[in-house]
């Protein structure tokens, strides 16, 4: 007869593999500064990176990283069961983003400390290559489908195109800018809202990227990562969105005892978001006359594909204002790199 009255627990096993095949850009890699390294999670893990930081952010607790015989690797988990970021109020982003930058400000490198070799590095700029063809010019008719001619203005393609273009000048500046420790993945179904103790904190899964990247850069994952997934309507709240979670973040930063000119996380923010979410635009316009991703599209986001469509155009949208802002900040800040 079960016992209604002993304790209830769950916990998360996340088998981990070397999944050489599939999709190009999911490939994983045995190279450890490689950003698809597939032992590094559990690396992470056993290093216990977030110990040194004080407990804004969180990993999930790991009882125990087992590699075995097989070359596979399983992560015996904490079953987080906080509010999912999915789920929150604009507020709560504010909340996390300050979480992220005291942390971030805490977790800056030593300039003279080893790394570990597990490390990503130039994560951001490894993802905009791999993304090349997302960048081909796109014939004109694409634009006159129904779907594009709605919400996508035709001068997006600039925005695309210049991106690319400045690519290398963009990734330059930000791989100078001082570094911290990034998670490279921050978005809504990675976080959640753990207000269960005498401390708020946010709790962050999925740390297989963990590496190297500017202060700053991981909210520029964050922005437009809530609008694309249809946690956080672009049309409504995009702008406020991003001001909310800039303004949490500097604030967390200052109280990490950071004390340089915000503008440089600024143009971090800017720049990542506008670079890395510029394939947007183009996917949208390839796949509008493509009916099997349009059904796929409204299943995996339970969202009606026009309103995909016109969030997405929304989100677009921003991020070429974000590409005109970090051009104007990088001439202003750096006038011997514009």
């Amino acid at each position: 007869m079960a016992d209604d009255s002993a304790p209830q627990w769950s916990f998360v096993l996340k088998a981990l593999h070397h999944a050489s095949s599939g999709h190009r850009f999911w490939r994983s890699s045995d190279e450890s500064v490689d950003p698809m390294y597939w032992r590094r999670e559990a690396l992470f893990y056993e290093t216990d990176l977030l110990a040194d930081a004080d407990a804004d952010v969180r990993a999930p607790h790991c009882y125990s990283v087992d590699w075995r015989d097989d070359g596979t690797c399983h992560l015996w988990l904490e079953d987080v069961t906080g509010e999912p970021a999915s789920e929150w109020p604009l507020s709560r982003f504010n909340v996390a983003a300050r979480h992220l930058g005291r942390t971030q400000a805490q977790m800056r490198p030593d300039p003279d400390a080893r790394l570990p070799e597990w490390f990503s590095r130039q994560w951001l700029r490894s993802y905009v290559e791999r993304r090349a063809v997302d960048f081909l010019p796109l014939p004109p008719a694409l634009w006159r489908h129904p779907l594009i001619e709605r919400s996508y203005p035709a001068d997006l393609t600039d925005y695309v195109q210049g991106q690319w273009a400045q690519r290398r000048r963009t990734l330059d500046v930000l791989e100078s800018l001082p570094q911290t420790v990034c998670h490279h993945d921050v978005w809504p179904r990675n976080l959640f809202a753990d207000d269960s103790g005498d401390v708020v904190q946010t709790v962050m899964i999925d740390w297989s990227f963990v590496g190297l990247g500017a202060i700053g850069e991981d909210i520029g994952n964050f922005i437009p990562d809530s609008m694309l997934d249809m946690f956080v309507d672009s049309r409504v709240h995009g702008r406020e969105l991003a001001e909310t979670i800039f303004d949490g973040y500097v604030e967390g930063l200052r109280d990490g005892g950071w004390d340089r000119d915000p503008a440089e996380v600024r143009y971090a923010m800017t720049a990542t978001a506008a670079l890395k979410y510029a394939w947007v635009v183009p996917r949208m316009l390839l796949q509008a006359g493509d009916a099997e991703s349009l059904a796929d599209m409204e299943e995996s986001l339970g969202t009606p594909i026009e309103d995909i469509y016109a969030r997405r155009a929304a989100t677009a949208m921003l991020l070429s204002e974000f590409a005109e802002e970090a051009r104007e900040l990088r001439a202003t800040l750096w006038p011997d790199r514009s």
